[in-house]
């Protein structure tokens, strides 16, 4: 800290950038990411930010709406109730996007998420009539796939059951 307060707060705007770039106390991040005279600096903060609360705080009482929808967006906040409710309910149309986009990302990774472990279950099956039945009625084609290409069902006989 300077005598004159942080240096994510100074009067350069250069310095200031420096600073939040070598932060890593995520106090001090929020404390810039809400307090710092450039908005700049401030949705830079943000970006650094991984600390759960002051994300939320951020992105649900912040009146500046940029610093709001940078919060949305960063990565590292993903509690999906507070980012639905967002969506939901911002004064601003922008920061309710930003949130529905991110709620669409979230679903779309978790359903990524879901079919690389089923796939992975089905990998490691060995019960031919089990593979079979997934060959031939999995709605997912890479979890068919999967399933016709397991040693466990070299067999092709099997589909006849």
């Amino acid at each position: 800290m300077r005598l004159f307060g942080p240096e994510w707060n100074s009067r350069n705007i250069k310095k200031a950038e420096a600073a939040v770039d070598n932060l890593t106390d995520q106090a001090e991040l929020a404390q810039a990411a809400k307090n710092s005279r450039y908005a700049y600096i401030q949705i830079k903060a943000v970006g650094k930010l991984t600390d759960q609360s002051a994300l939320i705080e951020i992105a649900k009482n912040e009146s500046f709406e940029d610093l709001r929808k940078a919060a949305v967006c960063n990565e590292n906040l993903n509690d999906k109730d507070v980012i639905s409710y967002i969506a939901k309910h911002d004064k601003s149309i922008n920061v309710r996007e930003a949130a529905s986009g991110r709620l669409k990302k979230m679903r779309k990774i978790e359903a990524e998420k879901a079919v690389e472990n089923r796939k992975a279950e089905v990998e490691n099956m060995t019960d031919p009539i089990a593979l079979a039945h997934i060959a031939k009625t999995d709605n997912n084609y890479l979890i068919r796939a999967t399933a016709i290409n397991n040693k466990n069902l070299a067999d092709q006989s099997v589909f006849a059951h």
